[in-house]
């Protein structure tokens, strides 16, 4: 080898080199937790209460199960007490936000006067403040390294075909547990 081909090769080990520290260090802060600002606690708690209130939005540990997904009361429960919250939760959280942003409407109520499901179930995530927080930590990780950081945000075309949100689900349950007219 001459050593133009050397000093080459050393360049490209050294790159390497570097690609792989950024990788060790990504994973590692994969294992990172990220506690709940105060304005997240205090969306959770809000959306815990309505949703006691009005027996909507967010599904139930069971439910979630039931459907292979996580719980956005069991979710509310752990952003209200201010648990350390993983960097896998925290992009769960921003996908969460991403596919339900179209369920949120805080300026409707439903026939009982009460809030949305969907409004609920955004305040369980920890509402605005938690959409902020966790789109935050997420550009950041995508910042620090984009080609391990990158969160998938599955399109509505990409759900499994009759795979309902838990706003879907939570609608077909209000709409089962209508009395008849007969009754």
């Amino acid at each position: 080898m001459d050593n133009t081909s050397v000093s080459k090769l050393a360049e490209r080990i050294s790159q390497l080199s570097a690609g792989a520290e950024r990788v060790l260090e990504q994973l590692n802060k994969a294992d990172q937790t990220y506690s709940p600002p105060a304005g997240v606690q205090s969306a959770a708690a809000r959306g815990l209460k309505l949703r006691e209130k009005w027996n909507r939005g967010g599904l139930s540990n069971a439910e979630a199960s039931a459907q292979g997904i996580g719980s956005g009361v069991q979710r509310a429960v752990n952003l209200k007490n201010g648990d350390a919250i993983s960097q896998q939760t925290v992009k769960r959280m921003h996908a969460f936000f991403s596919r339900h942003a179209k369920n949120y409407r805080p300026d409707e109520k439903e026939s009982d006067g009460g809030p949305t499901a969907g409004t609920i179930a955004w305040l369980l995530w920890g509402g605005n403040a938690g959409r902020d927080w966790a789109q935050g930590i997420v550009n950041g990780i995508e910042k620090m390294s984009p080609d391990v950081g990158d969160v998938h945000v599955p399109s509505t075309e990409m759900q499994k075909p009759g795979r309902k949100t838990g706003y879907e689900l939570a609608m077909s349950r209000k709409k089962s547990a209508k009395p008849s007219k007969g009754s």
